[in-house]
């Protein structure tokens, strides 16, 4: 009981002390004149929204006993604009039931504006079969001012090492959004 009450003087101490401070002497932002917070947020760097859509493919491989599913997104990742790719995996046995399984991810992808490439990379890793067997990964490009902006996987595909005719060739993948 007598540790409760010190916490709570000291808590009360603290806030008093809080509230003498002037504004300028904390970290809290100026009131505006009709008694609110400002609630205008900059980022530096971005003028506009950063471009935002996602597209899924989907694929049997050649034994139709594997399936594989890939998420290509242009979206934001903490205040960044960033591509990412979400997979999936899944094999059947008996074709019935369908079974998550870790699979070997290969995505090369492109990120143009307006028609003129800025960014390409890769992706290679190895998917998590728990957690409902999507695994994502993903990395930030620089925005080039407001436009089209089209995300492009240029090759992709699956497999689970080890096993023979595992490999998932997928569709093509294009996502187009405005924004930057």
């Amino acid at each position: 009981m007598r540790t409760l009450t010190r916490i709570a003087a000291t808590v009360a101490s603290v806030a008093t002390v809080a509230c003498l401070l002037p504004a300028a002497a904390s970290a809290n932002p100026a009131w505006t004149a009709d008694g609110h917070l400002p609630r205008t947020v900059t980022s530096p760097g971005l003028a506009a929204a950063p471009p935002e859509g996602c597209k899924r493919v989907e694929a049997y491989g050649a034994n139709t006993h594997w399936w594989s599913a890939l998420e290509g997104c242009l979206t934001t990742e903490p205040g960044h604009p960033a591509v990412r790719v979400e997979s999936d995996c899944q094999y059947s046995s008996l074709r019935v039931t369908w079974t998550h399984v870790g699979c070997r991810v290969w995505v090369k992808y492109s990120v143009s504006k307006d028609g003129k490439e800025i960014a390409q990379g890769d992706f290679s890793y190895g998917s998590d079969p728990h957690h409902g067997g999507g695994t994502s990964r993903s990395t930030w490009y620089t925005c080039e001012g407001h436009g089209t902006y089209t995300l492009k996987f240029i090759e992709r595909w699956t497999e689970d090492s080890g096993k023979p005719n595992s490999r998932v060739e997928l569709p093509y993948l294009t996502v187009t959004a405005d924004g930057c």
